[in-house]
């Protein structure tokens, strides 16, 4: 079967998502845990108190944002679960979303970015390498000749041999004589 474009891309895709599998949901578990201790960290001891206030007086919500240090971008982080959140950690787009300077949260969004910018070099180099070697081939025979690794990665559907019954050029030219016969 021939490689098309999005079949390449297919097949790149399974292949990164295989390989970052477990890379990417710890990232994500990381980033849900940061957004869980900075709101701990902002609403500290009066969750309770918010959580006894009546129903609608906070949103509640899964995702928080906030201004960190002197950065002037705003974070969006979801948490672990839904919580009533005050409205300035909420995640309203706005200019009044609450900054926190606090250093140790500040150093922990650091390495959190910095975990994740190495992540996002590896996905790239990875899916560099990948194209490379996808788009030197044309067909998934040769692709596994060039990379027999490659076989989980290369979807069920385009494994299947389909094998076309074979049209005889006699069988074409009767069929061309009947047609100009018949007019």
């Amino acid at each position: 079967m021939r490689l098309t474009k999005d079949l390449k891309s297919e097949i790149v895709a399974n292949a990164i998502r295989s390989t970052f599998k477990d890379r990417l949901a710890a990232m994500e578990s990381d980033k849900s845990d940061f957004a869980d201790e900075v709101y701990r960290f902002v609403v500290g001891e009066h969750e309770q108190a918010i959580n006894d206030l009546p129903e609608g007086f906070f949103s509640r919500t899964k995702t928080i944002r906030a201004f960190f240090g002197d950065n002037n971008n705003p974070e969006e982080f979801n948490m672990t679960e839904v919580r009533r959140t005050p409205y300035l950690l909420g995640p309203r787009w706005s200019s009044d979303s609450m900054r926190i300077k606090d250093t140790k949260i500040v150093e922990a969004l650091k390495k959190l970015s910095k975990k994740r910018i190495q992540l996002n070099k590896d996905i790239d180099t990875l899916k560099t390498t990948l194209n490379g070697v996808v788009n030197s081939v044309s067909t998934i025979k040769r692709l596994q000749e060039v990379w027999p690794e490659s076989t989980p990665f290369i979807p069920a559907w385009a494994k299947e041999e389909k094998n076309l019954p074979a049209v005889i050029a006699k069988d074409i030219n009767q069929l061309i004589k009947k047609m100009k016969a018949a007019a």
